[in-house]
This record gives structure tokens, sequence and C-alpha cells, in this order.
């Protein structure tokens, strides 16, 4: 793994690992990843590190691991609802995840936002991180702070504790109700209700469980992860003048996906994992 060290020793920023072709598509098929849609960051080779003996690009590019939350720890996780909500998951055998602008408190975003601001700013101060990096980040968490209520992001939230008493009370009403969902399950996001279903997530095209983040190092680890992430798919100078902002506006995806699973310390009994999932702007399958 390629790592860059502040020369204080205050920021140890850990680049994704750098994986060839070959073993990228055998990840996407062991994670159900549809083989025509696999996770490319650079697949034109237009990165300055991908140059041949001869100094030109070679064409060749690499891909990355899109940096993801910790999966669960427990094979089976649970759904607080009342009895309605229960039937309803039962019956249909679906679970209806809510908009990250929608949801009860909008201001937890804020929380991970917040992280990610921090650590950004140790990043900025460091040598050893390209100008051209450092602004590439700075773009791209300004879009993230700014369009992260707009983002058509979705959230379906569980936990790993089978028998919360503060959950029992704040989700179910007179009479509550646990769902467990097994976490191998596979869970299919309904785009549009008059097609077949199919996968889709935010990081990759399939939603998959991720644990949300209480403890504040944790958090700064997954930060630097995400802003590890932008550093390295930094587009070359000259390389992005047909489409300027698509780059950023892909790094600002991967940091709000990331900000989601970080939540104050205090709600840590909760123990929450989340299914999050994102839509294209015109689909029959979104409720009001």
């Amino acid at each position: 793994m390629t790592e860059m060290f502040d020369p204080d020793g205050t920021l140890d920023l850990h680049l994704p690992p750098i994986i060839d072709r070959d073993e990228a598509e055998e990840r996407a098929e062991r994670a159900g990843a549809p083989k025509d849609e696999p996770v490319i960051t650079d697949p034109e080779g237009t990165d300055s590190t991908s140059r041949d003996a001869s100094g030109e690009p070679s064409g060749q590019g690499y891909w990355l691991s899109i940096p993801q939350p910790p999966r669960p720890s427990v094979e089976r996780v649970w759904h607080y609802t009342n009895a309605a909500g229960a039937i309803g998951v039962i019956t249909a055998g679906e679970v209806w995840a809510t908009s990250v602008g929608s949801l009860n408190d909008t201001a937890e975003f804020a929380h991970g936002i917040g992280v990610l601001e921090e650590q950004l700013g140790q990043v900025l101060q460091s040598r050893h991180v390209h100008p051209l990096q450092k602004s590439f980040m700075q773009n791209a968490f300004e879009l993230a702070r700014t369009s992260i209520d707009a983002t058509p992001l979705y959230v379906f939230c569980a936990s790993e504790e089978p028998d919360s008493l503060s959950q029992w009370r704040g989700y179910g009403g007179e009479v509550s109700y646990a769902v467990g969902l097994d976490v191998d399950g596979v869970i299919m996001a309904v785009v549009d209700e008059e097609s077949e279903q199919r996968r889709l997530g935010p990081r990759g095209p399939w939603p998959q469980w991720g644990k949300v983040l209480y403890d504040p190092e944790e958090q700064r680890k997954l930060m630097l992860r995400g802003l590890a992430f932008c550093a390295a798919t930094t587009p070359g100078p000259g390389s992005i003048e047909e489409s300027p902002g698509l780059a950023v506006h892909q790094a600002s995806g991967v940091l709000i996906g990331l900000s989601i699973y970080c939540k104050d310390k205090a709600f840590s009994d909760e123990r929450e994992v989340r299914l999050v999932a994102t839509a294209p702007n015109e689909t029959g399958a979104l409720r009001f």
C-alpha cells in the first residue's frame, strides 16, 4: 500500500491499494456485482502515475477499491418498527429507505461532514500532498457539504442489538417489533417498478450493510480513507477538459457516502447499521 506522511508526523494518509483489472473483476464477481458494471477509477490511463517507459500515458490505467464503512459484526441485524411496519415487511418482502433529507434528524449528517472538514484541514497543511490534489479534495468537500441534502441517497436503518429498550420505545410505539434481516441476504433496489429490479448503491452497483461509527478515532480514519481516495484519483492537468466537473462530483459522492456512517458517540448504544442506496433523478419508485 502506498503511503504519504506529514513531515511533522501528525498526518498518516493511506492511499487505497492499487489492484490490476483481473483482481478487480474477481472482487466484483465475489461481491455479486453485474459483470458489465465494474468499478473503474481511471480506465483511460490518464493519470500522471500511469505511464510507460517512454514517459507517455500507458493507456492501461489502474483500479482502486472505493472506501467502505466496516461490515456488521453479526449475521443478522434488527429493524425496529410498529405492527404495521412489521406486517408490511413480512407480507411484501420489501423495506423502504428514506431520503437523506427527510430523516428524523437531518442534523446528524453535519457531524460526519464536521469530522471530514477537520481531517481535510490537516491534509491541506501537509507539504507531502500535491497542491493539485489539495485543490481537488477541497472542491470535492465543498460540493459534498453544500449538496448533501439534495443528493438522491436513501437510507434504511437497523441495529446489531436485538433487544434495545431505547429503540423499542423510539420506533415501535405502544407495541414494538424487531424484524431480523440476514446480513448476507441479497437486497435489490427497486428504481423502476415497471422494469426488472436491479442492484444499485452509492459506492457500487449493489447496496451493502455498513456499520455506523461512533468512536471519534474510527471516524477520523474513515474520513482520511475518503480523502486518500480523492488524492489518488485527482485528474492530471489537461485530462478533464471535456467534462471538468464529473470527477469532482464522483469524489464528492464518495465523501457523502462515508459521512453518512458517522454519528455522535452519545448514540452508540443503538449499534446502528445502515443500508444506503441511490436512485436516478427520474424514477417511478419514489413515494412522498
